[in-house]
């Protein structure tokens, strides 16, 4: 695997999916850096950094929610 800080060319792509902002359905475009990424809407001006760390920390955080709820909706039912 090749790192970001070495690439001589720009790393940006579309995902497939989309938001609704400003009354139209919007796809997010990425913006890769060495220590960042950029996240937008296309046909939009606003822009918002993340720090990689914090990519994976809120996806560690929502894992275990939906983990914890998992197990909460299961103990309801009448499960372990």
């Amino acid at each position: 695997m090749r790192s970001l800080a070495e690439r001589k060319t720009r790393l940006v792509f579309e995902t497939s999916d989309q938001v609704r902002e400003r009354g139209a359905w919007r796809s997010v475009i990425v913006e890769a850096h060495p220590g960042y990424a950029v996240v937008r809407l296309k046909g939009l001006r606003g822009r918002f950094e993340i720090c990689y760390g914090t990519v994976y920390q809120e996806a560690a955080r929502i894992a275990a929610e939906r983990k914890r709820r998992e197990r909460a909706a299961s103990k309801r039912k009448g499960g372990k």
